[in-house]
């Protein structure tokens, strides 16, 4: 889904509400390109439509996101990162479909 990343702060910080964030497991920040693809598709392309985003429905092409995995990659990152979190909290873990 498309969006521009403007309530991105607000979002966070109801996620963290939600999830019950305990501030010793870390922090969690949104990343400097969240929305980036929804800006460009208001600005490059609704815009110069007269369109407002608001107007418009915004959907993917596919029913299924996929993440790269190897060295680095967004995998590697889940399984470092999110699975020992959940483990160590007590949190189920969930599964991860990649790109083969």
């Amino acid at each position: 889904m498309f969006w521009t990343g403007d309530d991105c702060d607000e979002q966070l910080s109801s996620w963290r509400t939600r999830v019950r964030w305990d501030k010793d497991w870390g922090s969690v920040s949104s990343p400097p390109t969240n929305g980036s693809s929804g800006r460009d598709v208001r600005d490059r392309v609704l815009a110069p439509l007269g369109i407002a985003i608001e107007e418009a429905w915004l959907t993917d092409c596919v029913n299924t996101f996929f993440v790269k995995s190897g060295p680095a990659s967004q995998v590697s990152a889940i399984q470092k990162k999110y699975w020992t979190a959940s483990t160590s909290t007590g949190r189920a873990s969930h599964a991860v479909m990649t790109e083969s």
